[in-house]
């Protein structure tokens, strides 16, 4: 049986898509109700993310993400949020130092699939046990929490109702979805390490911007001497 805090969500769930590499792209697609304001027009746009390394997967899982998930894989810590141009450069310092006493690799197993089978939509697997990872995002958040003015105010209780997962296909033509989810009656677990962070500030919500190196920053995993 689910936990009851992924019965409560699962109607936010079936509207999240994944962001993969270019994650802030998707999310400020669909911005609050009548856009932002004029002082937010200015400023830039945040987000913190893993990156997902899978160990353990079942064998035809690099060929459903290939064609379902071309950007790659991640778990979501910190949902986008804006900031002041002036502010990132401390944003950038209160990450370094929460990282500097930081757990190393995390391990996590995903097990549980979430997606609905009538009606095409993002297709999650999600991880039951998660300690690490849901403290991880919990004191990371704890740390950010001046930050708090949310892109989309529904990513606000994403992030407050954390539930660990990975979407392994969201790009599925209607056509193709019955066939795609044909790949899932066997289920899917995968067995994966996080080994880093990525913190993406961009100005807009263009492929161009999201997709930039420039605009990231890795931070590992791991204790700092």
């Amino acid at each position: 049986m689910l936990p009851r805090n992924f019965v409560n969500l699962l109607g936010l769930m079936y509207d999240l898509v994944d962001f993969g590499v270019s994650i802030l792209q998707k999310l400020v697609a669909t911005k609050r109700e009548g856009g932002p304001t004029a002082g937010e027009e200015f400023m830039k746009i945040f987000a913190l993310y893993t990156n997902v390394e899978l160990v353990k997967k079942p064998s035809w899982l690099d060929d459903f993400l290939e064609k379902y998930q071309p950007r790659g894989l991640h778990v979501t810590l910190k949902q986008p949020c804006y900031i002041e141009d002036e502010k990132v450069d401390e944003l950038k310092r209160e990450i370094f130092e929460f990282f500097q006493s930081h757990r190393g690799t995390i391990h996590v197993v995903f097990d549980t699939l979430l997606y609905n089978k009538d009606q095409v939509g993002a297709i999650m697997v999600c991880a039951n046990d998660a300690r690490e990872l849901v403290q991880l995002q919990k004191d990371l958040c704890n740390t950010l929490s001046e930050y708090r003015n949310y892109v989309e105010k529904a990513r606000e209780e994403y992030e407050k109702n954390f539930m660990p997962h990975i979407t392994i296909g969201d790009e599925i033509a209607k056509e193709e979805y019955g066939t795609c989810i044909g790949y899932l009656d066997g289920g899917c677990v995968c067995n994966a390490r996080i080994t880093g962070i990525v913190l993406a500030v961009v100005n807009d919500m263009s492929a161009k911007e999201s997709n930039d190196p420039a605009n990231k920053t890795f931070y590992p995993l791991q204790y700092h001497k």
